[in-house]
């Protein structure tokens, strides 16, 4: 959670500059919002993508079960 949270902090200090630069101040609120915004809805669809991903794949053979039981239970 700490790294999502600096990514932001990085994002909307970059998205801030960039708007600033985009309108001739030496930072923008605005931009620093998009930023955020942005990136944040960017780094939550990847989450969302590879969740359904590893859902699809989650189904275990029998056999393969029965290895990692073995494994857990150490018998």
């Amino acid at each position: 959670m700490k790294i999502f949270l600096l990514v932001l902090f990085a994002a909307a200090l970059i998205g801030g500059f960039v708007g600033g630069e985009v309108m001739d101040i030496s930072f923008s609120i605005t931009g620093a919002v998009i930023g955020v915004i942005g990136t944040s809805a960017f780094i939550l669809g990847l989450g969302a993508y590879f969740d359904t991903q590893q859902k699809n794949n989650a189904e275990l053979s029998p056999e393969m079960r029965a290895i990692f039981d073995r494994m857990i239970t150490g018998q």
